[in-house]
């Protein structure tokens, strides 16, 4: 269990941070904005968060709700909610899907681990 303090979407009733299982997304070179060795989300309860390390900043509240080896525009994404999944997950590998604006790709954009 890792804990995810420097998220903090969940805390405790004594405000001590909750330990949650966390996979981080980190950006690989196919993405437009190119790689990084710093996560730029942080999936929990199947939500995923930007992380300090997004170019963007952190986020409190969740960007993507995870479901069906899909990741789907929440109502805090700046693009707003969608029903159309932006990314696909394969395994570990994250790739663009119908609903990104930048259209479906076979290159991946995100390793999740």
């Amino acid at each position: 269990m890792t804990s995810i303090e420097d998220f903090r979407p969940y805390r405790s009733g004594r405000g001590k941070p909750l330990a949650r299982s966390v996979l981080y997304w980190y950006p690989v070179d196919a993405h437009p904005r190119a790689g990084s060795t710093e996560p730029w989300y942080a999936v929990t309860d199947a939500f995923a968060y930007r992380s300090a390390a997004h170019p963007e900043g952190p986020s409190p509240l969740p960007h993507f709700r995870i479901a069906d080896e899909a990741a789907y525009p929440t109502a805090h994404h700046p693009y707003g909610p969608s029903d159309i999944p932006w990314f696909v997950i394969k395994g570990s590998i994250v790739y663009p899907a119908e609903g990104h604006p930048y259209g479906i790709s076979d290159a991946p954009w995100y390793q999740a681990r």
